[in-house]
């Protein structure tokens, strides 16, 4: 690399021929669209919908094209009403703009996303679903899952912490972290890997890190990270949180806002802030605090650029967009989401503790609302009273070993409730253990808890224990002192000696009481010698327990030892045990006796207990546990006796008796369906009678202690108290028969009417017609059945009360000289004679004969008649009736008026041909259609009749706009008339000129409105504006009026427009006006390039034409969003079309230049410089 360094001082700079190129017409808003896309852990990339497991990481990838017309974006994830997620993009770097969004969901489930894209003030909703899915099982084991940084960047002196994390598929698999190839002064402790490096260390190493599971067989993988280190410190630039931030305010109202909490650097420097020197200026920078009283004059909005840098140089730039509006205006919506900052832990921490607090501030003008989540479990975070914009809140419980998401999330009290979140890993690492060492000569040390090993910050306690003659004296090593005993805490290894000294020469006696138990020594002498110890136990008699020692030892262990250094004398001291005795009643009864359970009662002493069954309940016996011993378990009324805590439970039987249901003569039992059945005491039970066919159902009668709800009611229920029979009585159905004779004839039988007759049986029925009649049959009404209708004498039989008659018939003749006296037009009537008949009344009917009666007599008038009808008479008497005889009746038909008039064209030219028709309505006999042009329908319309009867009509257009009638006139009737009006359309004139908002010449970039000057619209026309004199291309903008005559546009280079007056009868001339672009034509673009062994310098080159020949362009490039200065020695042309650097690292970046003329600027496209520490050769 160094020999590409040192030939750059023979290479030669040549000038750069400028090219003329135009460039291609560039996209409109049309073109702009948003995409969504989901790539899942494993790197699948999806449409639509994605699967991924519980706990994995994932990507959202939201794609934005021509950014230049999009104006902002929203991201939603939702799951019901459990989980919602938003996340804003109102920024963008580049034309075609991707943001990835990273997530984690730590639930099972699916949820919805929803991506809304705002172009051009129209929004734009895609929709997908995330299936989120627990780890699958799987018998076969899996290889752990290892999270290793690729390669970091340190300077020596730089300590450098690197958390290492695994995870295992497979369900309860732990998975254990080692390092190769780590350098000899760094260490990995709980899966953290920390190194100072020295300046001996500058270059690069490769450290492995190999994650090993439990399984069988274990499995195990490696991942490396590539750790470069620089002589000096790497200083990181500061970074703003966001690039654009929209605010509005007020003239003459003091506007601040607090820069510094926007704003991060990762090696935190003191950071100074300044104002980028773009006119016009509003507003100062002191400190942290951006300043401005906007005047009246300020109305409109201002992009002001807020530099953060920090000691070394490096910057970065914010963009504030500030609207000042008039007062009664509505002020600009607040989009800038709230600030997070990890304030601890700052980065990804190992913590040795299962909880931790967390601490962030959150900024934001409107006021916020902070939530945390812990791997997708919510936690409260609270706001610190004290310290401006601080919130805090407790993460508890930990998984030892497991890395855990920390996720905050902050709403703001605006109108727009903007959102942001924050993510940092914490994980919980156990403490570390130490070894305790105990020496002891002529004794030994207890030690509480007893262990090899102890966690750190375990609290252990000695106690020392002398041999035979000896006594403890002090402490030596890690402990000092003669406590006895003594506490000493696990923060190192430790070794402690326990001294012990031998007794001086003497004996004494030890006495011991014990009341209701017993104390064992251990040795059991009488006399024992000076410093010697004597273990004692005490232990209680039945039924008692150890409470404590008194005298010359004291303490509640039941096992001590006392050092004999004196005559001693103690007590043992007991108590009686007392236990809790829990009572309780299963269904069926209570406890009386005790009042109240839980009882506190003595060892051994009886205790009595009495259970109470309730009605319908019989006491079975106790029931209890080992400890508890019942005197009589089968009686209500006994005592129990406890030798520890007890349960005794009174059981109870429901008692139950014996039903017998039956039916007398006339019915059946259909419930319950066998008898007997045996009963609950008190519980209702279902029966059901049927009657059968001739019989009613009557009562139930009851036989023993049971009561019938409704002993009326066939289905009822029926309640026992004991043994009980139940019995169902039916009743047999009579009914009453009447029979009768019509006029002609008489009845024979029965002799009497009414008659009563039992259900079902057959009764004889016999008419007798008189002379000159004829029996006509029988008529029924009521339940009964006729064995012959038509037979005089025959059978009936009954189900219910019913009335017979008989019929008779006189004999009728046929009606003559039928006919009807004029002719008949539709709707009107009809008059129908016949001669009169010698027997009966003549009869008239419509339908066949007698159907639809119309009148009797000799002459009758029909009603309006619409169509050609057949009447029919005939003569009858009473129910008898004769012949008929039939007369049709032809019927003329009317006109039925026309419902309306279609028209070829309703809006016409001047001078065209239409045609009008009839729609709707009938012409009738001898009728034809009659057309007018006055309502009064006298004055006849010109044109031409195109069919016979009139219904389609030829006209010539008129100048002015007219209108037509049409009415149907015939021999019956001349119908109404219906109308339809011909409107002769407007004929458009041509625009005399086009006025240009912002004048004939613009920059690029600027938004121009045009519109139309006088002209007028005919009818039906708009305004079409184009990019040719042939007015082929339409021209590209927004239409801002609905008749056209306004429209915005935004052209890339010099176009004339033009407008035309199109639709309706007739198009305009065309009117053009010429938009000249003022601002620099870029001609060819930068290209991207990556180190080469070849080319040791490295340079981008633009060419750009001005907009008019005597055009003077400048010339400025920029690095990272960073502007640049020529660099004595390593770079050069800045501030001309080529510039030139050294194909070192610290050049590598993107790259773009701003060429500007005395009007305008623009930039060329974005492009990178790639550093290759290897690159290839030919």
């Amino acid at each position: 690399m160094w020999v590409r360094l040192l030939s750059v001082t023979i290479l030669l700079l040549g000038l750069l021929l400028l090219v003329c190129k135009l460039p291609s017409p560039p996209p409109g808003p049309e073109n702009a669209f948003v995409a969504l896309e989901f790539k899942n852990s494993n790197g699948a990339i999806t449409k639509e919908y994605m699967t991924d497991s519980i706990g994995k990481k994932f990507t959202i990838i939201l794609i934005h094209n021509l950014t230049q017309y999009i104006d902002s974006s929203v991201l939603r994830i939702t799951k019901g009403t459990n989980f919602d997620e938003v996340f804003s993009v109102r920024s963008f770097k580049n034309q075609v703009d991707t943001t990835n969004y990273p997530a984690l969901l730590s639930d099972t489930g699916i949820y919805a996303v929803s991506f809304t894209g705002y172009i051009e003030e129209k929004t734009t909703v895609l929709s997908g679903k995330i299936a989120i899915v627990g780890q699958p099982l799987t018998t076969q084991n899996q290889k752990p899952l290892l999270d290793v940084p690729k390669e970091i960047k340190t300077g020596a002196g730089q300590e450098l912490v690197i958390p290492v994390s695994a995870t295992d598929p497979d369900m309860n698999q732990q998975v254990t972290i080692t390092v190769t190839g780590k350098p000899e002064s760094a260490t990995f402790n709980a899966n953290l890997f920390t190194w100072t490096p020295a300046l001996e260390d500058t270059g690069s190493v490769t450290v492995k890190f190999t994650a090993t599971d439990n399984g069988s067989p274990a499995l195990s993988v490696t991942d490396s990270c590539v750790i470069v280190v620089s002589a000096t410190a790497v200083n990181r630039a500061p970074q703003w949180k966001m690039e654009l931030i929209q605010l509005s305010t007020q003239p003459e109202v003091p506007f601040s806002l607090d820069v510094s909490s926007y704003c991060i650097d990762a090696d935190n420097d003191n950071l100074t802030f300044s104002l980028l020197a773009q006119p016009p200026a509003i507003g100062t920078i002191t400190g942290n605090l951006y300043q401005c009283t906007p005047a009246v004059t300020d109305i409109g909005l201002h992009s002001i650029k807020i530099v953060a840098s920090d000691p070394s140089g490096l910057s970065d730039t914010l963009s504030l967009e500030l609207t000042v509006k008039a007062t009664g205006d509505t002020v600009k919506p607040d989009t800038a989401p709230p600030v997070i900052t990890f304030k601890s832990p700052s980065k990804d921490t190992v913590i040795s503790v299962d909880s931790f607090e967390v601490k962030v501030t959150c900024v934001d003008d409107s006021g916020s609302s902070v939530l945390g989540y812990c791997d997708g479990i919510a936690f409260t975070m609270n706001k610190v009273p004290s310290v401006p914009n601080l919130w805090n809140g407790m993460v508890r419980g930990l998984k030892a070993g497991t890395s855990s998401t920390i996720k905050i999330t902050a709403t703001d009290s605006s109108a727009a409730k903007n959102m942001d979140s924050a993510f940092v890993q914490i994980q919980w690492s156990k403490k570390a253990t130490f070894a305790l060492t105990i020496n002891a000569d002529n004794g030994s040390v207890t030690k509480s808890p007893d262990a090899l090993s102890y966690d750190s910050g375990t609290v252990v306690t000695l106690t020392p224990v002398p041999s035979n003659n000896y006594h403890f004296s002090s402490w030596s090593g890690d402990l000092t002192g003669s406590t006895n005993p003594a506490k000493v805490t696990m923060n190192s290894v430790k070794t402690i000696t326990a001294g012990f000294e031998v007794n001086p020469p003497s004996t004494f006696a030890l006495t011991v009481v014990a009341a209701n138990g017993t104390v064992k020594k251990n040795p059991d002498l009488m006399m024992y010698d000076s410093g010697s110890a004597v273990g004692l136990k005490a232990t209680a008699a039945n039924g008692y327990h150890f409470v404590k020692w008194t005298g010359d030892a004291t303490g509640a262990t039941d096992s001590i030892a006392v050092q004999m250094t004196t005559a001693k004398s103690l007590t043992a001291n007991f108590e009686l045990n007392s236990y809790q005795l829990t009572l309780a009643a299963e269904t069926g009864g209570s406890i009386s006796v005790p009042t109240s359970s839980p009882a506190t009662v003595n060892h051994g002493v009886a205790t009595p207990i009495t259970a109470v069954a309730i009605e319908g309940y019989n006491f079975s016996g106790w029931t209890a546990n080992e400890t508890a011993t019942v005197t009589d378990p089968t009686s209500p009324t006994t005592t129990v006796t406890l030798t520890g805590d007890a349960t005794v439970t009174a059981n109870f039987t429901q008692k139950s008796y014996s039903l017998k249901v039956s039916a007398g003569t006339g019915g059946t039992i259909t419930a319950p369906t066998s008898s007997p059945v045996t009963l609950d005491h008190g519980a209702k039970t279902t029966i059901t009678a049927v009657a059968d066919e001739g019989y009613s159902f009557s009562s139930w009668t009851v036989s023993g202690p049971a009561t019938v709800a409704n002993q009326t009611s066939a289905s009822t229920t029926v309640t026992l108290t004991g043994n009980a029979t139940v019995t169902a009585k039916f009743n047999q159905k009579s009914y009453s028969l009447k029979v009768s004779a019509g006029t002609g004839g008489t009845i024979t039988a029965p002799a009497s009417s009414p008659v009563t007759v039992n259900h079902g049986v057959a009764t004889t029925i016999t008419a007798a017609a008189n002379t000159g009649y004829t029996f006509a049959g029988w008529t029924v009404t009521g339940s009964a059945t006729v064995k012959s209708t038509s037979t005089a004498s025959t059978t009936m039989t009954l189900t219910g009360d019913a009335t017979v008659n008989a019929n008779f018939n006189p004999n009728l003749v046929i009606p003559t000289n039928v006919k009807v006296t004029s002719p008949v037009c539709s709707g009107t009537t009809a008059t129908l004679t016949a001669d009169a008949s010698l027997v009966g009344t003549l009869h008239w009917y419509s339908g066949a004969c007698g159907t639809g009666a119309v009148g009797t007599g000799t002459s009758v008038t029909t009603s309006a008649l619409t169509s050609n009808t057949t009447f029919y008479v005939r003569a009858e008497l009473g129910t008898s009736y004769g012949p008929c005889a039939s007369v049709n009746v032809t019927v003329s038909t009317q006109s039925v008026a026309a419902t309306s008039i279609n028209a070829t064209n309703a809006n016409p030219c001047p001078g065209t041909k239409v045609k009008l028709s009839v729609s709707g309505g009938s012409l009738g006999s001898g009728a034809s259609w009659k057309w007018y042009t006055n309502s009064e329908c006298t004055q006849v319309a010109s044109g031409t009749a195109l069919q016979e009867d009139g219904s389609q009509f030829e006209i010539t257009t008129p100048a002015i706009t007219t209108t037509y009638y049409v009415l149907a006139e015939g021999s019956c009737n001349k119908t109404t008339a219906v109308s339809r009006t011909i409107t002769v359309q407007d004929e458009s004139e041509p625009a005399t000129d086009i006025y240009a908002d912002k004048g004939s010449s613009f920059c690029y970039g600027d938004s121009i409105t045009l519109s139309v000057i006088e002209g007028s619209l005919g009818s039906n026309a708009t305004w079409k504006w184009y990019t040719n004199s042939g007015c082929t291309t339409p021209a590209p903008g927004r239409i801002l009026d609905s008749d056209g005559s306004r429209i915005k546009v935004g052209p890339k280079s010099t176009t004339t427009y033009y407008v035309r007056a199109e639709g309706g009868c007739n198009p305009t001339t065309t009117k053009n006006i010429k938009l000249t672009n003022l601002a620099p034509t870029i001609t060819k673009q930068p290209v991207s390039v990556s180190s080469s062994c070849q080319k040791p310098m490295i340079q981008f080159s633009v060419e750009a034409i001005g907009s008019s020949a005597n055009d003077v362009l400048s010339y400025q490039w920029v690095k990272d969003n960073t502007v640049l200065h020529d660099a004595a020695g390593m770079m050069g042309g800045v501030t001309t079309p080529t510039i030139q650097f050294f194909d070192v690292e610290d050049f590598a970046g993107k790259y773009y230049c701003t060429i500007s003329n005395s009007n305008c600027s623009i930039s060329s496209d974005e492009v990178e410089f790639i550093w290759l520490e290897n690159p290839p050769c030919p």
